[in-house]
C-alpha cells in the first residue's frame, strides 16, 4: 500500500492510495468462494459447484464491489495510522483506477478531528453550594416522605384546604368553545402542585363540598400545553369528596416501616448519611458542569458535521430509550407531539453542540496536559461496566471490540481532564447564613 496523495480541506483529508493489483485479486477469489457455498445449481450438491460454473450464476460487477469494500476495509487502518489523522465519521471511497495487471487506486475524503483552541482552563472561578446538609433539608425530606405514605381519609366538616386530595368536576372553555383536554369528572386533584395552574388551586381553598365556583385565568404564553397557551379560560368547578392525607407519626414503628431499622434514631441516622452523600454528588456534578461550560465557551474550534450528526443521533438513540422504559414507541411518541423523527433531530442540534463543544474542550485540556488513562483505570472501567452488563471482563471486550475500548479510554481521558481543571479552578463555597 502507498498513499500517492494527501491533502486537507478545513476539516476533511482527502488521501489518493495505490494497491497492487494482486490484493484485490485475492479478495475477488474470497468473495466468490463464499459466495460458491451457498450456491444452488441443478447437478451439483451445495458448495460443491465448480468455480467456472458458479462465476456462471454471479453478477461480475457486485464481485468486484464487494471485494473493493473487503479490500479498502481492510486497508483502513493502514491508512490512518501512515497518514496520522484521527478520522470522526466514515470515509467517502471512491475508485481512481482498476485495470488488471496495473497498481489498484481509490481516493478516500473523511472528516478528521479539528483544530482546537484552547481559551482560559486553569484558575476558573466558579461558585459552589456549601455541602453542609441542613436540619431544614432533613425536615422537608421526612415531611415529604411521611406524606407520601400517609394513609387518606375523608372530611365533611370543612372547605377544602392545600394539600387536600379533592374529587372536582371541572368545565372549562375559551371563546365559547369548552377545552376536552381540561375538563372532566371525576377528576383527582392534589391540591397546591399546580397540576392545572398554580393560581387554578388558589381557587380551590376554601371551596366546600357540593359547592361550584366559577373564575377565569390567564393561561401564560409559555405553557407547555400549547392548545391552552396564552389564553383567557373560564372555569366552571364542583368540588365532590374531600380527602385529607393522615400523617404518621415520627416514631419507631415508622423506621421499620420504611427501612427496617430498630430505632427511629437508626433511621434518622441512615437518612442523614445519605442526604449528605446526594447532597454531595449533586453539588459536585453542578459544580463539573458549571466548570465544562467554562472551558467549552472558551475554545475556537470548526465542528465537523460529522461529530455533529453522531451526536444527535446518540441523543436521539437516548431519547429513544427513555421513552422505551415508559413503555411508548417511538412512534407513539412522535404522534403525541405531532413531530417527525427529522424534527426531533433539528431540536437536538443546539444541546448537541454543546456536548460536542464540551467533548472538544477536555479533549484539547488532556492534549495540552499529556494526559493519560492508565491500563489499571482502563481495567477498573471495564470491570464496573462488564460488571453492570452481567458480563465477564473477556466477553465484555469482545462484545465491544476496538472502538468500543477506544470510546471507553476517550471518556476516561476526559474524566482526567475535568479532574485537572476541577483541581486547578478556584472555586468559592457560599456560607450558609
Amino acid at each position: 500500500m502507498k498513499i500517492t496523495k494527501q491533502e486537507k480541506k478545513g476539516n476533511k483529508v482527502i488521501l489518493e492510495i495505490e494497491e497492487d493489483y494482486s490484493s484485490l485479486e485475492a479478495r475477488i477469489e474470497s468473495v466468490i468462494n463464499n459466495a460458491s457455498k451457498e450456491l444452488h445449481v441443478p447437478g451439483f450438491r451445495k458448495g460443491k459447484v465448480p468455480k467456472n460454473i458458479a462465476e456462471q450464476h454471479f453478477d461480475k460487477d457486485a464481485i468486484i464491489q464487494r471485494a473493493v469494500q473487503n479490500l479498502v476495509s481492510d486497508l483502513y487502518p493502514g491508512i490512518i495510522k501512515e497518514a496520522a489523522i484521527e478520522p470522526v465519521d466514515y470515509p467517502n471511497v471512491v475508485i481512481l483506477k482498476n485495470e488488471e495487471g496495473k497498481p489498484f487506486a481509490f481516493s478516500v475524503e473523511v472528516e478528521v478531528y479539528p483544530e482546537v483552541k484552547l481559551g482560559k482552563y486553569k484558575g476558573i472561578k466558579a461558585d459552589s453550594e456549601s455541602k453542609e446538609l441542613t436540619e431544614e433539608e432533613i425536615n422537608s425530606f421526612i415531611e415529604d416522605l411521611r406524606f407520601r405514605v400517609a394513609d387518606i381519609e375523608e372530611v365533611k366538616d370543612r372547605a377544602v384546604q392545600k394539600d387536600d386530595i379533592v374529587d372536582i368536576e371541572i368545565k372549562a372553555s375559551s371563546a365559547g368553545s369548552e377545552i376536552n383536554t381540561l375538563s372532566g369528572k371525576n377528576v383527582k386533584l392534589l391540591v397546591g402542585q399546580g397540576y392545572i395552574l398554580p393560581e387554578f388551586d388558589d381557587q380551590l381553598i376554601g371551596v366546600k363540598t357540593g359547592e361550584k365556583k366559577t373564575f377565569a385565568l390567564k393561561v401564560p404564553e409559555k405553557h407547555p400545553v400549547k392548545e391552552i397557551a396564552g389564553k383567557d379560560i373560564t372555569f366552571e368547578v364542583t368540588v365532590g369528596k374531600i380527602n385529607q392525607k393522615k400523617l404518621p407519626e415520627l416514631n419507631d414503628e415508622f423506621a421499620r416501616k420504611m427501612a427496617g431499622t430498630a430505632t427511629l434514631e437508626a433511621f434518622m441516622g441512615d437518612v442523614k448519611k445519605r442526604l449528605a452523600e446526594a447532597k454531595t454528588a449533586r453539588i459536585e456534578s453542578d459544580l463539573k458542569n458549571k466548570l465544562i461550560a467554562e472551558v467549552a465557551k472558551g475554545i475556537s474550534v470548526d465542528i465537523p458535521e460529522g461529530m455533529m450528526r453522531r451526536e444527535v443521533d446518540l441523543m436521539l438513540d437516548e431519547l429513544k430509550g427513555n421513552i422505551a422504559r415508559d413503555n411508548i414507541t417511538f412512534d407513539d411518541y412522535l404522534k403525541m407531539t405531532k413531530k417527525t423523527e427529522q424534527q426531533i433531530k433539528d431540536e437536538l442540534k443546539g444541546a448537541a453542540e454543546g456536548r460536542v463543544k464540551s467533548k472538544l474542550a477536555l479533549k484539547a485540556v488532556a492534549d495540552k496536559e499529556k494526559l493519560e488513562v492508565s491500563d489499571e483505570e482502563l481495567k477498573e472501567e471495564i470491570n464496573i461496566l462488564s460488571n453492570s452488563s452481567g458480563q465477564k471482563p473477556e466477553q465484555f471486550i469482545d462484545r465491544i471490540g476496538d472502538a468500543g475500548l477506544e470510546h471507553i479510554r476517550d471518556y476516561l481521558l476526559r474524566r482526567n481532564a475535568l479532574e485537572f481543571v476541577m483541581s486547578n479552578a478556584k472555586i468559592s463555597e457560599k456560607k450558609k447564613k
